[in-house]
């Protein structure tokens, strides 16, 4: 065997060791705890009234969807509610919902008129809103997922999708997901009387009783 042919093998070898230590992307991010990263979705919260022409009024049914909308505008919303109907004058159904709105607490510049580009119609008025949701991207169905190829030790597409879609469920807010949030201002009455503790030598966290009671629903 030559030297040069020595040299090849050498180098071959080396080459197929090191294949064999790559990693794909995907078993790189499993390892980094990013396989199912939960993001924040932007999405469109609806509501359409049936009034379909300038003259309706809101009924009573509808006043009450609109405060419901506001409710959950103030729980949820991002930017301005705008109201949305055919033609270029407000309806004045869209003038009774405006006023439902407001009466709910919503700012006078969170509530946009949105008229359309064509001419009054029967097209229902509709109130929308923008905000957010937490998703987990690119997680099958469970129908999809063939549970029984287990021709590799290859993880399946569903893997951390459970876990992740739950935890994406307790989150109250979404729009933590999005950048940094502000910090609620410091209880500075509080902090005083917690360092006026520690330099007196005393407790500085809440007293507890312990108790040896033994529950009376016990055995009952």
């Amino acid at each position: 065997m030559t030297r040069w042919t020595k040299a090849s093998l050498l180098a071959a070898s080396a080459l197929v060791a090191l294949g064999a230590c790559t990693q794909s992307s995907r078993t790189i991010g499993m390892s980094q705890g990013k396989y199912r990263d939960i993001h924040a979705r932007e999405v469109t919260a609806e509501l359409k009234l049936s009034p379909t022409n300038a003259q309706d009024s809101l009924g009573e049914a509808e006043r009450m969807a609109v405060d419901y909308f506001a409710d959950a505008y103030k729980a949820e919303g991002s930017g301005p509610i705008m109201i949305g109907y055919p033609g270029a004058s407000p309806w004045q159904s869209a003038t009774e919902a405006r006023a439902v709105l407001l009466a709910a607490g919503i700012s006078p510049s969170g509530v946009v008129d949105a008229p359309g580009r064509t001419e009054a119609g029967t097209e229902p008025l509709v109130l929308t809103y923008q905000t957010y949701e937490a998703v987990v991207n690119d997680c099958p169905a469970m129908n999809e997922v063939k549970f029984d190829n287990t021709k590799s030790n290859s993880p399946l597409p569903s893997f951390g999708c459970s876990v992740s879609i739950n935890l994406a469920a307790m989150i109250a807010d979404p729009t933590d997901l999005i950048g940094e949030q502000t910090i609620d201002p410091a209880d500075a009455t509080r902090r005083a009387i917690v360092f006026e503790k520690y330099r007196n030598g005393e407790p500085t966290g809440a007293e507890r009783e312990a108790s040896g009671a033994i529950s009376q629903a016990i055995g009952q």
